[in-house]
């Protein structure tokens, strides 16, 4: 690979070599049950509603609308945002909030 990219002019810094997830460990988000889609997008300042819903496996459809998280029973639990008080909602939104030092400032 390296000779390749030599005979090509390019630095052997624009090779990253690397394996997938599933070759390190064979654990990933399937395996998990885990994964993070968008369920809102704000076009021209209107809220709509995106979400996919997969045919062959209900466990990778996503949750729809704009989502809030609440603590019930000792648990988290995900709800319409509309549906609880900002306070009660424990999501906070770090839109243009910097990241520095290991905190949101």
């Amino acid at each position: 690979m390296y000779a390749e990219l030599e005979r090509r002019g390019f630095s052997a810094e624009n090779a990253i070599p690397g394996m997938g997830g599933g070759l390190l460990q064979h654990c990933n988000r399937d395996t998990m049950n885990f994964g993070q889609t968008a369920s809102a997008v704000c076009v021209n300042g209107e809220w709509r509603v995106i979400a996919k819903a997969p045919t062959g496996d209900a466990m990778k459809g996503s949750e729809r609308g704009r989502l809030g998280l609440r603590p019930s029973r000792g648990e988290y639990q995900t709800v319409p945002r509309e549906s609880i008080s900002p306070g009660e909602n424990i999501l906070q939104s770090r839109v243009g909030v910097p990241w520095s030092g290991g905190v949101w400032g």
